[in-house]
C-alpha cells in the first residue's frame, strides 16, 4: 500500500485593522478612563491638602503642604478642571497643553504668597532656605519650596514693589492662558 503524504492546508488569517470609528471609540474610551482617574485623583489630594491624617497621608498633606504652601489647595480643583476638559472631548494637545500651565500658574501663586507675606527667608544657604520653606508651607506661613523658583529670585532681582508687580502680571497671563481658550475656544483654532 502506498502511502500518502497529508496536505496541509494554510490558511493565512489577516488581523482586520479597525475601522475610524473602531479608533475613535477607543480613544474616547482612553480618554473617560483618565478624565475618570484625574477627577479621582483631584479629590484623593483636595483630602490629602484639608485632612492631617496619619502616617503616610499626613507625609503627603506635609509633602503637598510643604512644597506649595496654601496653594496647594489650588491643585485639586484644577486636576478636576483637566479632567472636565478631557471629558468633554477636547483635542488632547489643549489638555496636555493645560496640565502645565496650571503647575505653572500654582507655582507662580506659591511665588507670590512668599512675595507678599513672608519675603526673602530669613536664613543663609540654599538648603537651609528650602528647609525654612518647606516648614513655612507647612505651616501655611509662606509659599512653601517652590516659592524659590518663583518668588525668591524676583525678590532677589526686582526688590519688593517690583517683585509684587512682575508676579501679578505673570499670575494673570497664566490665568488667561489657562481659562480663555476654555471660555472662548475660537480662540485657540484661529
Amino acid at each position: 500500500m502506498a502511502a500518502t503524504k497529508g496536505t496541509k492546508k494554510t490558511t493565512k488569517t489577516t488581523v482586520k485593522k479597525p475601522t475610524a470609528k473602531q479608533l475613535e471609540l477607543q480613544q474616547k474610551a482612553r480618554r473617560e478612563l483618565l478624565a475618570i482617574i484625574m477627577f479621582a485623583l483631584g479629590i484623593l489630594l483636595f483630602f490629602m491638602t484639608l485632612i492631617r491624617g496619619q502616617n503616610v497621608w499626613q507625609w503627603f498633606h506635609n509633602l503637598l503642604l510643604g512644597f506649595f504652601g496654601w496653594s496647594a489647595y489650588l491643585i485639586s480643583p484644577l486636576f478636576m478642571y483637566i479632567a472636565i476638559m478631557a471629558a468633554k472631548d477636547r483635542p488632547f494637545d489643549i489638555v496636555k497643553h493645560k496640565v502645565w500651565q496650571s503647575l505653572v500658574l500654582v507655582c507662580l501663586i506659591s511665588g507670590a504668597t512668599q512675595i507678599f507675606g513672608e519675603g526673602i527667608p530669613p536664613v543663609d544657604g540654599v538648603f537651609r532656605k528650602i528647609g525654612y520653606l518647606f516648614a513655612e508651607g507647612i505651616e501655611l506661613n509662606g509659599g512653601g519650596v517652590i516659592s524659590v523658583i518663583t518668588g525668591v529670585p524676583l525678590l532677589s532681582l526686582f526688590g519688593n514693589v517690583g517683585a509684587m508687580i512682575t508676579i501679578l502680571l505673570l499670575i494673570f497671563v497664566m490665568l488667561l492662558l489657562v481659562i480663555v481658550p476654555v471660555l472662548f475656544p475660537l480662540f485657540l483654532f484661529h
